[in-house]
């Protein structure tokens, strides 16, 4: 992580250096599902009918990783927004949702997310990211 970390401050500093009016925002972890979200829902029985909050395991190391990269936000002096925040509730995230009036799956693997799971988070993060 301290990789992640110094090389993500060098990149700030160079975007800074750069482009002195540009907007810099880190996002933070997408939920990651193991072995991957399609696995889940056909072993949980979840079918495609509305949308689902799954209890994510890797939910308190992603929160981890996300509370360092808000500390570096903070110290770069630049935005910083949650993924975490805006798909999951109480550790369990949202793992499917409606879109073009059907019900899709918010990752297609471990933590990629779908045209669905997109264009969700978009909505939820617009007015974040363009403020």
């Amino acid at each position: 992580m301290t990789d992640i970390l110094e090389n993500l401050t060098k990149t700030i500093d160079f975007i800074k250096l750069e482009s002195p009016n540009s907007k810099i925002i880190i996002l933070g972890s997408v939920p990651q599902w193991k072995p991957s979200l399609p696995i889940i829902l056909i072993r949980e029985n979840i079918t495609l009918n509305r949308s689902n909050y799954i209890q994510l395991l890797s939910y308190k190391k992603l929160k981890n990783v996300d509370e360092k990269l808000s500390a570096l936000a903070n110290i770069k002096k630049v935005e910083f927004i949650s993924i975490l925040d805006n798909l999951c509730v109480n550790r369990k995230c949202l793992a499917t949702t409606e879109y073009k009036s059907k019900f899709w799956p918010t990752a297609w693997d471990s933590g990629h997310l779908t045209e669905a799971g997109s264009v969700h988070l978009y909505t939820k993060m617009r007015e974040l990211i363009h403020k």
